[in-house]
């Protein structure tokens, strides 16, 4: 069985490398503006702008409840400065790739601790080769 030891600057690099890749696909929202179910959402909503009322978060936002408090909080804090609410959104796009990328390198790693596993990307793909 082949174990392979990660070093820490691996997924410190990875890591790094996702943080400048989303901002660099992201990072152009950041000077837009507000723009169709933003007003309904954000602009033009009341629960918005009162944080204190959870209740009313839940009546406006009951499906999207997160993203409720979510707006609610840059409202808070940003108001309705657009920028606020984009850089919370690349935020949540970058954790949300941390995430990713840290379910499959742990998959991967109990892939590798179970059996001999795959070693490679390309070991995870059939070969369509065959001994004869």
């Amino acid at each position: 069985m082949i174990v392979r030891r990660f070093s820490l600057s691996q997924p410190l690099m990875a890591l790094a490398a996702l943080c400048l890749l989303g901002f660099l696909i992201y990072g152009n929202s950041l000077q837009g503006e507000f723009c169709s179910d933003d007003y309904k959402t954000i602009v033009n909503n009341p629960a918005v702008k009162r944080l204190h009322d959870l209740p009313g978060l839940w009546v406006a936002f009951n499906t999207r409840f997160l993203a409720g408090i979510s707006f609610a909080v840059n409202y808070h804090f940003h108001g309705l400065n657009v920028q606020g609410y984009h850089a919370v959104n690349v935020f949540w796009h970058v954790g949300a790739s941390f995430l990713v990328f840290w379910l499959v390198r742990l998959m991967l790693q109990a892939l590798g601790t179970r059996s001999q596993g795959p070693q490679t990307a390309s070991d995870l793909i059939p070969s369509t080769k065959r001994n004869l």
